[in-house]
């Protein structure tokens, strides 16, 4: 895929969160434990969602990630 234009990136990547989130259901809830906030040298311990299909979501402040 080619680079992303200004205009395109914002429905792409709302496109690809859609299909990723939609539908799922959240199993498990908890705070980032202090060696992942370590090893990923964040500077606080977030709330990390455990869905039903496995993966984690780990929120953040900015949309870099």
């Amino acid at each position: 895929m080619g680079t992303l234009k200004d205009k395109e990136i914002e429905p792409y990547w709302t496109g690809k969160v859609e299909k990723a989130l939609l539908g799922k259901r959240i199993v498990k809830v908890e705070f980032m434990n202090p060696d992942s906030v370590e090893k990923n040298m964040w500077g606080k311990r977030p709330i990390c969602l455990l869905l039903d299909d496995g993966n984690w979501l780990y929120p953040m402040m900015d949309d870099e990630g």
